[in-house]
Order: structure tokens, then C-alpha cells, then sequence
């Protein structure tokens, strides 16, 4: 067995007894967190000496394995400044042209991380920074920054309800914030001189708890696909892009779709126009009508566009960007209807409207964004010759402020009842 190799196998070992004293600690098992973790320590010595000769090795520039990296494993949580170094130089790697034209040859020629090729050190070398994730024979190699960063871009194609709430990055997969209910201030109490100054009442807090889960896919990918290196990024990058949105998406909507629920009425559009203002004079608080914005589905669009006041003046006022309308100065969100479907009630379909400050209503409590591994030696993709690529995120949603949000729902048509006429 190769040095190289001897040092990702015991990163791996280490790892996974990491993995197995966090899982304990969670689940409040003192004695295996202590077991766990002491095993993890017993790998330190043989690691270290390891990655001291293989520094030494490649310390000229003599061929061999590129010297590995001491930083924090995978999974863990170091904010010193050695981690954050080291952050920046595993971006640096896996963000220069080199690094990408390795990937795209060890993607065309099927290589695996366990076995040497030349022209491919600088994926190792990625590897090793990182920590040895994923791990050696078991996983892939890790795929080019700019294959992330094309994601990223891809998903400003979608309606990213995330960008409207509160976004917070965690570190730990539980935890709780404090919000503050206080709906006012009183003003300061009025002292008498050498009078002494009266006990005021404090602010008003609730504890909101998040516990983040974690969300993945994998799809198979052909050999004939892989011959294409460069089409596969963009296929991968298209198809994980809308995936990623969609969970989001989704935690917020199932908190909107909780929301009391009121039907817009009237005949004409002066009485819809004059619903959605009083919601947002009356029906919001001052600091969240201000701070309003408004979303509905494509029907629910539709059916508003074309709303005239009794002048004949239409209701939404484009905004100078002239990439989407506002109702009094606030702006107007639409989705498909797949993605914000219709309401039923009664026999009627009601495009939905939510109206208020979505920042204050949810919150979305993001641990690891989304990330990507491809292989072709895990799953099902050794016995069938292919590849498979790997996407996962860890998130939750919580509702903070249900006050802050309003439902409405605009009818848009009759069901027919079976049997009716």
C-alpha cells in the first residue's frame, strides 16, 4: 500500500469514528461519545507522521505524492485562521483551469481516486487538503468550483422564495434563536428629582428551536454521457439547480399554506382592489405593511393584471427595473402554478395571495448548502459501468412571526361537482 493511500485510509478511519461521537453526543450516550472519541485521537500520531514524510517527499518538487494538508475533518466546524487558510487554498485549487482540465480527463478516462494517473496529482493533492472526503476508493473526486458556482447562477433562473426570508447560516444541526414580541414601545416614565426611577417592564421573547435535516439525491449518469465531460456539468448543473430551490421552496410554502385562510370578495375589481389595500392599511402592522411584499401563483397574476380602478387605470404600477410589478410601491412574486397551486373551497378554485413581510414570518436555518460528489465505484454504478453523481443539503424552516404574514385567496373559477350539470 501506497504512503499516500495509508494516510486517506486512516483520515477515513478518524472520520468516522468523528461522525459516530457526534451522533452519540446527540443522542445523550455519554460512554459511546467518550469511546468514539478517544479512537479518533489513537489515529492523530500515525496521521501526522504520515503527512510529515510525505511534505518532506514532495518538499523539492520530486515526483510523488503531494504533501497533505492538517486541517480540521470534514463535517467539523473550525473557524480558526489555520482553517480558514486552509479553506482558501482547497477553493484556489479546485478553482483554477488546471484542476478542471484534470477532472474532465479523470471523468473521461474513468479514473479513481485509489489509483495513480499522471496528470492528475492536482486532484489528489484537492482531496488531500479537504481532508480525504470523499473517501479514496469509496467516493469520487471532488467536482470544480466552477461547476458549483454554475449552479448558483442557474438557480437565479427560478423563483428562489429564500431570497424574500430570513436566511441564517448554522453551525450546529440544533439550536434555537430568541425573537422579540414586544408589538410597541411605551414611552420612558416621567422622574421627580432625587425620586428613585421606577421598575419598567422588560421586553417580551419567545424561543424558536431549529433542527436542520438533511436532503439529498443521486441520479445515474451513462458512460456515453461521461464521454462528455463538459455537456455533463451543464446537465448536472440545470437539473440539481431546480432541486435545490424547490426544497427551499418548499419548507417556506408549507409554513404560508398554515396561514388562516380568507376568500377576496366582490363582483368587480374596485372591491378586490380595495380588499388587497386594506390588508396592507389595516390588516398589517405599520413596520410590515412597509416592509410587504405580495405572492400568488400564474393565475392569480393573471386575474390581478388586468384589475382597473373605476378610471380605467391599471392596478399594478410596473417598477422602473421593469422586471416585475408592485401594488403601492410593494413588489409582486408569481410562480407556476405547479409550483403555488390553486386552493380549492367549496367548490371554487382560489388563486392563493399571501401578502406581508415574508423576512419576518420565516425563517430558514441553512447548516451546509448544497454540495456535490460523483463517483463511479459507489452504488450501482460499479456493477453497471457508469457513474453516479451525489447532491445534498442540510436545512430547516421555522415560522417566526405569524403576524407578519396574511392569506388571501382570488377566485379564479368553479369546479364542476361530479354529477353536476
Amino acid at each position: 500500500m501506497s504512503l499516500f493511500r495509508k494516510c486517506q485510509e486512516l483520515k477515513n478511519k478518524r472520520f468516522a469514528q468523528l461522525e459516530a461521537a457526534e451522533k452519540a453526543l446527540e443522542a445523550g450516550d455519554q460512554a459511546a461519545y467518550d469511546k468514539a472519541l478517544e479512537e479518533a485521537k489513537s489515529f492523530v500520531p500515525e496521521i501526522e507522521k504520515c503527512e510529515a514524510l510525505l511534505a518532506e517527499k514532495s518538499r523539492f518538487g520530486t515526483s510523488g505524492s503531494p504533501a497533505p494538508e492538517n486541517i480540521s475533518a470534514p463535517g467539523t466546524q473550525g473557524t480558526s485562521a489555520e482553517d480558514v487558510s486552509k479553506a482558501k487554498q482547497l477553493s484556489d485549487i479546485r478553482s483554477c483551469n488546471e484542476y478542471t482540465n484534470a477532472w474532465l480527463k479523470a471523468m473521461q478516462m474513468g479514473a479513481r481516486p485509489a489509483t495513480h494517473h499522471d496528470g492528475l496529482e492536482i486532484l489528489h493533492k484537492a482531496m488531500t487538503v479537504a481532508g480525504g472526503d470523499p473517501a479514496g476508493a469509496d467516493g469520487g473526486f471532488l467536482v470544480p468550483e466552477s461547476f458549483e458556482l454554475a449552479v448558483q447562477r442557474l438557480s437565479k433562473d427560478y423563483v428562489d422564495l429564500s431570497q424574500f426570508a430570513h436566511v441564517e447560516n448554522v453551525s450546529t444541526l440544533k439550536g434555537w434563536r430568541n425573537i422579540e414580541l414586544s408589538a410597541g414601545r411605551a414611552p420612558l416614565s416621567s422622574v421627580e428629582e432625587d425620586a428613585p426611577i421606577p421598575m419598567g417592564e422588560g421586553p417580551k421573547v419567545k424561543r424558536i428551536g431549529y433542527n436542520c435535516h438533511s436532503y439529498g439525491d443521486r441520479v445515474a449518469i451513462s458512460g456515453e454521457l461521461m464521454s462528455n465531460a463538459q455537456g455533463l456539468m451543464d446537465y448536472l448543473a440545470e437539473w440539481f439547480a431546480g432541486r435545490y430551490v424547490a426544497t427551499k421552496n418548499g419548507l417556506i410554502l408549507a409554513m404560508l399554506n398554515k396561514l388562516p385562510f380568507t376568500a377576496l370578495t366582490g363582483d368587480d375589481d374596485n372591491a378586490k382592489i380595495a380588499a388587497v389595500k386594506r390588508m396592507l392599511n389595516k390588516e398589517l402592522n405599520t413596520f410590515h405593511s412597509r416592509a410587504a411584499m405580495f405572492l400568488t401563483n400564474a393565475n392569480g397574476y393573471d386575474d390581478m393584471d388586468q384589475w382597473v380602478d373605476k378610471d380605467g387605470r391599471a392596478f399594478f404600477k410596473p417598477d422602473i427595473s421593469g422586471d416585475f410589478d408592485r401594488i403601492k410601491g410593494r413588489r409582486v412574486v408569481y410562480a407556476d402554478v405547479d409550483l403555488i397551486p390553486d386552493i380549492e373551497e367549496e367548490g371554487v378554485a382560489y388563486a392563493p395571495l399571501y401578502g406581508g413581510n415574508l423576512a419576518a414570518f420565516a425563517g430558514l436555518f441553512v447548516r451546509n448548502g448544497m454540495t456535490m460528489n460523483t463517483t463511479n465505484v459507489g452504488g450501482e454504478a460499479w456493477a453497471k459501468g457508469g457513474w453516479e453523481a451525489r447532491v445534498m443539503c442540510s436545512m430547516d424552516a421555522q415560522e417566526m412571526d405569524s403576524s407578519s404574514m396574511l392569506k388571501r385567496g382570488i377566485p379564479v373559477f368553479w369546479i364542476r361537482k361530479s354529477g353536476a350539470c
